[in-house]
């Protein structure tokens, strides 16, 4: 027969059917199956290992990213004070200006309210002289026209 001896190994050639072929044919399985297994667990090792650093890797995006998002948060916070002080501030003066406006009209008002009081007072006052001119004329005119009379 043709496939009567096993080719694989190095040694010569030994009949497929004897225990001394069997026994060396399992010796490679085992030694090939023991190497398989050191692979794959240096490979677990290692894939063990990259998938620890990638861990500390999100871990130091997420906490570098959690950095980034409490100095946004805090420049926003203070931007937003910024703003809303200068509204205030902006708000403040326009409210003085606007009193301020107000209390000079008031005093104008005022002002005039008391000139025209005093013009009034002395038209009143010169009425009330020409009034008494003209009693004190009427009084005269009268004596003197009883006097003529008698």
């Amino acid at each position: 027969m043709a496939n009567d001896y096993d080719f694989q190994s190095s040694e010569s050639p030994k009949p497929v059917g004897t225990a001394e072929g069997t026994g060396y044919q399992h010796t490679l399985v085992i030694a090939g199956l023991a190497v398989g297994l050191v692979v794959a667990l240096a490979g677990d090792v290692y894939l063990t290992m990259e998938s620890r650093d990638m861990q500390q890797n999100v871990a130091k995006v997420e906490a570098a990213s959690q950095t980034q998002i409490s100095k946004l948060s805090e420049a926003t916070t203070a931007r937003m004070d910024e703003q809303q002080k200068e509204w205030d501030d902006a708000v403040a003066q326009k409210v003085k200006t606007v009193n301020d406006n107000a209390t000079a009209a008031l005093r104008r008002a005022r002002a005039d309210a008391d000139r025209k009081s005093a013009e009034l007072s002395q038209q009143i006052e010169d009425a009330h002289s020409q009034l008494a001119n003209s009693t004190s004329e009427l009084a005269a005119l009268k004596d003197t026209t009883n006097s003529l009379r008698l």
